[in-house]
């Protein structure tokens, strides 16, 4: 299978013979990338419908699954989520994937998948959610402390067995000392 860049490249420098050496494509196929306005190409997609396309269900619990358009906003979030989550190899980026979630589909649906999928893929993230950075055992932090509205300094950045960045990350996810020693007062944690 032809990587996407290669793909692209070789559909703008318009190389038939390329195309055909490094994918499947029929020189019939191929030809269709010869051509000098791309317009017809491209509304061939949209003239056909496959017979068999995928439908989409959610488990909103208790085995009740229900399709996408019937779905909130947290429960859509997190099916796209655990479809990105799915096996792979490429880098997946992800800006808050926890907004709109409940704390125990990031937990559940999130933080797990991170934990299990690290090995094989690089995940990136931003979140503002402690369940998600340390739950799903981030290999590096990177902690930000803004500049200006569009740009911002890495403050501290590493493992988060480094004291100081374990500082960071209890500040800025935790809020401080205090309210983390209250949850586990309030939660009998020893």
């Amino acid at each position: 299978m032809t990587p996407p860049r290669e793909l692209g490249d070789l559909v703008i420098a318009r190389d038939v013979a390329g195309l055909q050496a490094s994918s499947e494509l029929t020189e019939t196929m191929t030809k269709l990338w010869t051509v000098d306005d791309f317009a017809d190409v491209l509304a061939l997609q949209h003239a056909y419908y496959p017979q068999d396309a995928p439908s989409i269900e959610f488990n909103k619990g208790r085995d009740q699954f229900a399709p996408l358009d019937e779905l909130s906003v947290g429960q859509k979030s997190t099916a796209l989520l655990i479809i990105a989550l799915c096996d792979g190899q490429m880098p997946v980026i992800i800006d808050q994937p926890e907004d709109a979630l409940d704390i125990a589909s990031v937990w559940e649906d999130i933080a797990k998948k991170l934990r299990q999928g690290k090995y094989g893929r690089q995940f990136i993230l931003t979140t503002h959610n402690s369940s998600l950075a340390v739950g799903s055992d981030s290999d590096t932090f990177m902690v930000l402390t803004p500049q200006s509205g569009d740009r911002a300094k890495v403050s501290y950045r590493g493992a988060i067995d480094r004291s100081d960045v374990r500082r960071a990350v209890i500040d800025h996810l935790e809020g401080g000392d205090e309210p983390y020693k209250l949850r586990q007062e309030k939660y009998n944690i020893k």
